[in-house]
């Protein structure tokens, strides 16, 4: 609701409380101002008095030294040492400034170098996290890791049944002497299966890994190249290490063929880099090599020999 109005009395002390403090804050003011001012009056005079009595000691400075022998050149002398003095200050000044943003620089690159840190270490960690769950993949694609259905075992059981059967006929039809030489041989061709069987079941299950973890790259790589051109190219991170290889050994040629050409004057044109012998490589060796291999089938089915005059 509203308030209640006041008597005369109370809206007069009120009004006179507003009025006081209004007074009191623009007295502050005024006197603030006043103190600003001059504060301000007292440092341009300090100022100007300096410098007046620092052009009143280099008068004097100089008064004195004119009067002396040879005094216009000691005068000249005075001077210059004087602006050498200045100019040292100055360039100390602009030292410790470029010191400054060299070390605000340093500071800068610093910090992204740390934040660099910090992304590759996120991305390796996600490149870990995600090479983990092929492996897990991989895991569960292997084939002696999988548990063994009841349809494989039912299949093994009558494959056992059905040689026991075999040798029991065969058993059963020999003698003494020859039951005892077959055990014999049995058990021992049973030792030498055991055997090769313990030794080389952790080379099969390492070459199946290893054979699952190149088939899932071959399957990246497979999707990474569909659809790809000069508009699209490969992502990061999927290559085969065989052709960095040869790209890097085609580069390092192709570079020092440039510079060759780039010493004696310029890039000559093709007809005079093939006659100096300056060859560019512009194929990888696997490229070569299937260009070699489908000119030699090419020359076998047209009976046409493709090479150059100067190589039959």
């Amino acid at each position: 609701g509203r308030r209640p109005a006041l008597a005369p009395v109370q809206a007069a002390s009120k009004i006179q409380r507003w009025y006081r403090s209004r007074k009191r804050r623009r007295r502050f003011l005024d006197m603030l101002h006043r103190a600003m001012a001059r504060k301000k009056f007292l440092h341009d005079r300090r100022r100007v008095a300096r410098r007046i009595d620092s052009n009143v000691h280099e008068v004097a400075e100089m008064r004195r030294r004119l009067v002396q022998p040879s005094g216009a050149r000691l005068v000249e002398r005075w001077q210059e040492t004087r602006e050498e003095v200045a100019a040292s200050k100055v360039q100390a000044l602009w030292r410790s400034v470029r010191r400054r943003r060299a070390m605000v620089r340093q500071v800068g690159r610093q910090e992204r170098e740390r934040a660099a840190r910090r992304l590759q270490s996120f991305v390796r960690r996600r490149r870990q996290h995600e090479r983990e769950d092929q492996l897990r993949q991989q895991v569960i694609d292997h084939p002696c890791w999988r548990p063994v259905d009841a349809d494989k075992l039912l299949r093994h059981e009558e494959e056992v049944v059905r040689r026991r059967s075999q040798f029991v006929s065969l058993y059963r039809n020999k003698t003494e002497l020859e039951r005892k030489q077959l055990k014999e041989e049995m058990g021992q061709k049973a030792a030498a299966l055991y055997q090769d069987f313990a030794s080389n079941a952790t080379q099969a299950h390492e070459e199946i890994l290893h054979i699952l973890m190149e088939r899932e790259r071959i399957r990246q790589m497979i999707q990474a190249l569909d659809g790809r051109g000069w508009s699209r190219p490969l992502p990061y991170g999927v290559c085969s290490a065989r052709l960095i290889r040869d790209a890097e050994e085609k580069h390092q040629q192709r570079k020092a063929a440039t510079g060759r050409a780039v010493d004696i004057g310029g890039l000559p044109p093709a007809p005079l880099a093939a006659d100096a012998g300056t060859a560019v490589a512009v194929e990888s060796r696997s490229e070569e090599e299937e260009a070699d291999v489908l000119l030699l089938g090419l020359e076998s089915a047209l009976g046409y020999d493709f090479r150059l005059a100067g190589e039959r």
